[in-house]
């Protein structure tokens, strides 16, 4: 580039002489003027001047006067000036450089010194004109770093204060948020903003920033649209931030329909996660930017974010929290509580209707036989068939583990009432998915069902709900699998249960139980070889009482233990009085599956053969089901009754869910076939196979096997035939008294062989 010089002497001769010195440096053009006047002038309109030589000893203005007019204007305070003098003008000297000049040369010129000086002076001079405009950009810099700085902490004071306003209600509170963040993104320019959420493919608009109309063409709350349709889809995963201050110069954006229907130009968006979804915050204008979105504006949308994040959050909590504790966590139906205040609502709502309690039949099996996880799979299966069937206005919630409610709104007359429970109980009328990997797994449930019916809204939902429950505690006594409304006069559940346990403790202290004996006999030799103990209740109001209709309860309300403790001790003492006329004669007594996991009827048991009882003489029955509800604890009560010479049976094999394999983990004495199989043999051949399997399997393993049930000579014989060791059952003699069961077995005589 080149550089200017001025060069001022008013000899001619000396002027041209400076001349050609300073053209002679490359790079460098002179301007030479004779007169101090004319040089000035030029100065001030040249486009640029990079130094001055000037002659002192000039006509006016002076060399002195023409520095000091010089270093008076801003444009050349700075610029190099040398003074050429003559060597006796020391004092001239003095004066040139007081008055602001940077050097002199004294005459005669050597031009070697005088392009010296001047190269110096003038590398300086760029030097510092560059060093001025750092100084200038900095400061430039700076002063906008401020202003940005100003922006962004208004903008931060302009958001707390909307944030830390207690007078804005929660739900506007978001609103206000993504209105100041429409303002404040650029002031002065109509930003909009909006608040979206991703749902599958799509994106559904939440909010919209309140502070002007949306243009036309722009979604309105509510308004789903394909994600791909949107900018939102050129984000990446959350957290994720990205800014156009043109998207018309971005092509990717073109094919993104949403944004050519809302005409964008300018826009930010940022990405963020809240509760389970995914959420997309965006500011936009319909006009572009002159200047590109900063980092500052990067980082209040990402915060204008967060607070969104933690306010959703906090909602989506809020509404977890509150679903939690309105509905079940296994099946997603209504709770207890929340079906409680539903019912009443569409009670009141309809004017009456019909209250229905689901109950499945025997559903502690299904958990003891398959599993929880499994039991949970079919509950969440039953709760959604229910669901499925309810109509508008029907409520439908889990009341209890395997008990669910129904409310069937306006349903107030029996026929319609019994036409829409028909409908629900139809969900039971396949079998149920387990759940498991391919869906071939099923098992068949059955329901018992009470029902209550409001023919008006006057009555109480929870009266209600007692009188379906009292309708399903009296169905489950009739036999289950069945649907009975309540009828004035029905005695409630725990009214029952009170007194049937008040009942019980009586009869125990009462001596109202007595125990019965039906014989086994030795096929092999036709001989009466033990018995099986049965309880039976002398009521008195009530006459003979058989188990089937207080031992269940029994169970289900603690009191079975107290009654097994009775039942052990009849045995024992039925058996030490049969000893003495059979040795080898064998009572056997029943336990129930809490029996197994007391300990105390062994410690009883070992106390029992301290007095003097001979524990080879009794023996236990253990229903198929109690097996399985723990083999660990089953094993280890085996083990110790054997070890005290008690013999232990399985009953009723074959009913339950067991298989044979069960059988050789199991160190039992016998095995007792159900009665249900024996009364068959002679008919179904699947009964047939199913009992003959039995009696083989125990030959082959040790174990000895009893038929129960038989009821005539033919059943016996195949027994015989097949090789079952004993049989038990009415063709022999029903259950009898005590007294009664000594004198039938002073008087026994074999049966004799079927013809």
């Amino acid at each position: 580039m080149t550089q200017h010089v001025v060069v001022v002497d008013d000899a001619e001769t000396n002027l041209e002489i400076l001349r050609a010195i300073v053209n002679g440096r490359p790079d460098t053009e002179a301007h030479a003027f004779l007169s101090s006047s004319d040089a000035l002038a030029f100065a001030q309109t040249a486009p640029s001047v990079d130094a001055f030589v000037i002659d002192y000893n000039m006509p006016h203005p002076d060399g002195r006067e023409m520095i000091a007019i010089l270093r008076n204007d801003a444009r050349f305070e700075f610029v190099p000036i040398i003074v050429v003098t003559a060597d006796a003008e020391r004092v001239h000297r003095l004066s040139a450089l007081s008055a602001g000049a940077n050097d002199f040369i004294e005459r005669p010129i050597e031009p070697q010194e005088l392009l010296a000086r001047l190269d110096t002076l003038l590398a300086l001079h760029v030097a510092r004109s560059r060093l001025a405009e750092n100084v200038s950009d900095l400061t430039r810099s700076l002063r906008e770093e401020e202003r940005r700085s100003r922006e962004q902490a208004e903008r931060m004071i302009a958001l707390w204060r909307i944030v830390s306003n207690p007078d804005i209600p929660t739900d506007e509170m978001m609103f206000a948020i993504l209105n100041e963040g429409a303002r404040a993104i650029r002031p002065g320019m109509q930003f909009n903003g909006t608040l979206w959420r991703a749902d599958g493919d799509d994106v559904l608009l939440e909010a919209v920033a309140r502070q002007s109309p949306l243009p036309a063409g722009i979604p309105t709350v509510g308004d789903r649209v394909p994600l791909q349709a949107t900018l939102n889809a050129l984000l990446g995963p959350p957290p994720s931030t990205r800014a156009w201050s043109d998207v018309d110069l971005d092509p990717d954006i073109g094919e993104r329909a949403n944004a050519r229907q809302a005409k964008l130009r300018a826009t930010i968006l940022t990405s963020f996660l809240a509760g389970r979804s995914t959420y997309y915050l965006q500011f936009w204008s319909r006009r572009p930017l002159e200047e590109a979105f900063r980092q500052d504006d990067f980082a209040y949308v990402e915060l204008l974010a967060s607070y969104f994040r933690a306010r959703l959050e906090q909602a989506w909590q809020f509404d977890r929290i509150t679903y939690q504790l309105s509905h079940d966590s296994l099946t997603g139906l209504r709770n207890r509580t929340q079906f409680r205040l539903d019912a009443r609502g569409a009670l009141a709502a309809q004017g009456g209707g019909t209250m229905t309690i689901v109950a499945i039949d025997r559903f502690r099996h299904v958990n003891e036989t398959y599993g929880h996880i499994i039991g949970d799979a079919l509950l969440v299966e039953v709760g959604a068939a229910l669901q499925g069937r309810a109509l508008e206005h029907d409520v439908v919630g889990r009341l209890a583990g395997d008990t669910f409610g129904i409310f069937i709104a306006g349903a107030t007359d029996e026929t319609t009432a019994r036409e829409r429970i028909a409908e629900y109980a139809g969900a039971f009328a396949e079998p149920f998915s387990t759940g498991d990997r391919e869906g071939r797994e099923t098992i068949p449930l059955t329901a018992t069902i009470g029902a209550a019916i409001a023919t008006d809204q006057t009555i109480r939902i929870d009266a209600l709900l007692s009188h379906a429950d009292t309708a399903l505690f009296a169905a489950k006594q009739q036999g289950r699998s069945r649907t009975l409304f309540f009828e004035p006069g029905m005695e409630s559940e725990a009214a029952l249960r009170t007194r049937m346990l008040d009942e019980l403790a009586h009869a125990v202290a009462g001596d109202e139980f007595e125990m019965y004996f039906q014989p086994h006999i030795e096929l092999a030799t036709n001989t009466v070889v033990g018995a099986e103990a049965l309880i039976r209740w002398n009521h008195p109001n009530r006459g003979l009482v058989m188990p089937d209709a207080f031992i269940p309860f029994a169970e289900r309300n603690g009191y079975i233990r107290t009654i097994s403790m009775w039942v052990m001790r009849a045995a024992l003492k039925a058996s030490d009085a049969l000893r003495a006329r059979h040795p080898r004669f064998r009572i056997f007594f029943n336990l129930s599956a809490l029996d197994l996991s007391d300990m105390n009827l062994v410690q009883e048991l070992r106390k029992a053969a301290k007095r003097g009882s001979h524990l080879e003489n009794v023996g236990v029955e253990l229903t198929e089901t109690a097996v399985m509800d723990d083999i660990g604890v089953t094993l280890q009560t085996v083990k110790a009754l054997q070890d005290l010479g008690v013999e232990v049976a399985v009953d009723d094999f074959g009913t339950g869910y067991s298989s044979l394999s069960l059988l050789k983990r199991l160190p039992v004495d016998v095995i007792k076939i159900d009665q249900s199989f024996v009364s068959e043999v002679l008919e179904g051949s699947h009964d047939a196979a199913i009992s003959e399997s039995v009696i083989s399997f125990g030959q082959r393993f040790g174990f000895r096997t009893l038929g129960e049930g038989v009821e005539t000579a033919e059943q016996l014989a195949w027994l015989r035939d097949r090789g079952c060791t004993f049989a038990q059952g009415f063709l022999i003699t029903p259950a009898l008294p005590f007294d009664d069961f000594v004198a039938w077995l002073d008087g026994y005589r074999p049966l004799a062989p079927a013809s």
